[in-house]
């Protein structure tokens, strides 16, 4: 009976098409199996009910939550808008998704609309970057559509054109997007609304196709203020305010300095929040495995990290906070990389060194007293493994390059005798070709 539920059959109602299926996938039921199918579903006043079906971009919010860490918030707007882009009108002319993300520097903002065209893509990175600070004088704006006729640069092709646009899987960034000018501005409702841009020649570039991304920094300054206002000195800390007050205080921002008419014509707000502790040690394993790869590989040898060491340069990175990730990055390419290649050069490690970093309050008074003004002590030891991983390394580069030099010589050999027939020569047999 309707309304009667049996778990028997709970996994039926998602593979039930929609009654707006259209087109070949639409799946044709008769009216018995219609019957059969609703007697055996959840029912509501004679309607099927529709379970709550899973995100059909799964496996991009998967790659980029492996690629761009401490956003998840940022990454499930992205994915919100793109299945709200599934029910696109065929009639539609806009841009595919326009979004716009906000947020402070050095949080991932362009390098996730890096790592989506690149998915989006399938690999084969579509993105069109345009920095917008080149574009902060009126007249700059030629170059995007070309210059009009009599003009300097006329001969020169528009960036914007449909080659480079209508392409599928093609992203277009707008970086930095506060610093254009108010000409810029108006180009960009032409694409936002319209989906179309007229170009100085006469033709017209389609971005129905494309998705479009701005990137702005704008609100941050008011968010680095609310983070603040939770620490008042002396060791006492006020509780952190909600990723909702951020972004609710960078949204504000940026409607703030545009125009009703151009925020209502993006599909969403993506803010990206400040780095906290926890994101910023993942930065920093990341950051750490790939000197280990770069290492290990070029070297034989790896760096580890003691907890005194991680605190340090974390807490290095938080007292930049409103630059994201960049403070920890230049940390440790200066404490760590360039202290780790001064070692080097001095053979003071070597092939199988496992380099361990200490913090100086993690050794022992005789230690820090050697080393008083470092605050960071670097130790080794030998590690056997890491010996043998590069030999077998070396060994690889040698069969490589010996399987590259017989091709060569085979390569060569087969050219020899072709030009030795071509002259009617009888052709020189390989040297160890048998005799006889």
């Amino acid at each position: 009976m309707p309304g009667e539920y049996n778990p028997e059959y709970s996994d039926i109602a998602p593979r039930i098409p929609s009654p707006f299926d259209v087109g070949e996938h639409a799946l044709r039921l008769n009216p018995q199996t219609r019957k059969e199918l609703a007697k055996r579903a959840l029912m509501v006043d004679g309607f099927t009910v529709l379970s709550t079906p899973e995100s059909g971009n799964q496996i991009l919010q998967r790659y980029l939550r492996s690629s761009i860490i401490g956003q998840d918030q940022a990454i499930d707007a992205i994915i919100d808008a793109m299945d709200r882009k599934n029910v696109r009108l065929p009639e539609d002319s806009r841009p595919l998704m326009t979004l716009a993300f906000l947020g402070p520097t050095g949080v991932g903002k362009s390098e996730t609309a890096k790592v989506l065209a690149n998915y989006i893509s399938g690999g084969d990175s579509q993105l069109v970057k345009i920095d917008c600070s080149n574009f902060s004088h009126g007249h700059e704006v030629a170059s995007l559509i070309g210059s009009p006729p009599g003009y300097v640069g006329r001969e020169q092709e528009p960036f914007l054109k449909k080659k480079k646009i209508e392409r599928p899987g093609v992203v277009v960034l707008f970086d930095e997007i506060e610093k254009g000018s108010p000409e810029l501005y108006n180009l960009m409702l032409q694409i936002l609304g319209d989906g179309q841009l007229q170009l100085s020649d006469g033709t017209t570039t389609s971005f129905r196709d494309a998705t479009i991304i701005l990137t702005s920094n704008l609100g941050a300054k008011e968010m680095n203020e609310h983070l603040s206002k939770s620490s008042v000195g002396f060791g006492v800390e006020k509780e952190e305010p909600s990723k909702e007050v951020l972004a609710k205080s960078a949204q504000k921002a940026f409607k703030e300095y545009f125009s009703p008419e151009f925020v209502n014509r993006l599909d969403k707000l993506v803010v990206f929040n400040p780095l906290d502790h926890d994101a910023l040690g993942k930065v920093l394993d990341n950051k750490l495995a790939e000197a280990n790869e770069e290492y290990v590989d070029a070297y034989g040898m790896a760096i580890s990290f003691t907890p005194g060491t991680y605190e340090h340069l974390i807490n290095k990175a938080l007292q930049e906070r409103s630059m994201g990730a960049r403070p920890l990055v230049r940390a440790f390419e200066t404490d760590i990389q360039t202290t780790f290649g001064r070692h080097l050069s001095a053979k003071q490690v070597y092939q199988g060194s496992q380099v361990q970093v200490y913090h100086q309050s993690e050794v022992s008074q005789e230690v820090r007293g050697k080393f008083p003004d470092s605050e960071l002590i670097f130790t080794h030891r030998f590690d056997e493994d890491l010996w043998e991983k590069h030999e077998e390394r070396k060994r690889q580069i040698q069969d490589a390059k010996a399987r590259l030099e017989e091709e060569r010589q085979r390569r060569a050999a087969k050219k020899a005798a072709e030009e030795a027939l071509e002259k009617g020569e009888e052709p020189t047999p390989p040297e160890d070709s048998p005799k006889g």
